[in-house]
């Protein structure tokens, strides 16, 4: 799964659950709430190796000899240590809470949805906890070190692109949240899904999600 595919599961699951008649106006809010919370938290893991990214996308020579690489790979390093004891606690925490909303309130609003199963690799983040949305995270970590750790400055171009790469992946995919959330509350100066719902304009929300 890369972080794009994730996050098109999240827009699919929302253009889903509002297109579907048989969901009511009321537990649609629901719904979108929870989506909308969801990929709020997505946003929030795959920021961590953002600007890494962005460092060794315009990495120079030097940062190839000593001390600098040293300097690389410790700061790559801090990433996931920061992300252990702070960032992927917090994360997993409301991870969890959201697994739980899930089954208990939104789940049962959904009703029968076929395409239910499309969405697995959003259940797989709620249920699967760190093991999923961090594997992302460390993957990506995971890869620039070990370029990094026998690179030569003959490497470079190679490198920089591999990272460019990768930012644009994860600059795609928090686009995407970043505008379905705004799509959902409404705060890309449009009328947003749920206040269309509050006003009994689901037709125009349908439109609005497609």
């Amino acid at each position: 799964m890369s972080e794009r595919q994730l996050a098109s599961q999240i827009r699919d699951m929302t253009k889903t659950a509002v297109a579907d008649q048989r969901i009511g106006d009321q537990d649609l809010v629901w719904i979108l709430e929870f989506i909308g919370n969801v990929a709020l938290v997505v946003e929030q893991a795959f920021t961590m190796i953002y600007t890494p990214l962005i460092k060794l996308s315009h990495a120079r020579p030097e940062d190839l000899l000593e001390p600098q690489r040293t300097q690389l790979l410790e700061s790559l390093d801090s990433v996931l240590v920061k992300s252990r004891y702070r960032n992927v606690e917090e994360i997993c925490s409301r991870l969890h809470h959201l697994s739980d909303h899930y089954s208990v309130v939104i789940r049962p609003k959904l009703g029968h949805l076929d395409a239910e199963a499309e969405w697995g690799q959003v259940f797989a983040l709620m249920y699967e906890h760190e093991d999923s949305i961090m594997m992302l995270v460390k993957s990506r970590v995971w890869a620039i070190r070990e370029s990094l750790e026998t690179a030569k400055t003959s490497d470079l171009d190679g490198i920089r692109k591999s990272a460019k790469s990768a930012l644009e992946e994860l600059h795609g995919a928090l686009a995407d949240l970043w505008q379905l959330r705004n799509q959902i509350l409404g705060l890309s100066g449009q009328v947003g899904l749920l206040e269309l719902l509050e006003t009994n304009r689901r037709p125009q929300a349908i439109a609005a999600s497609e």
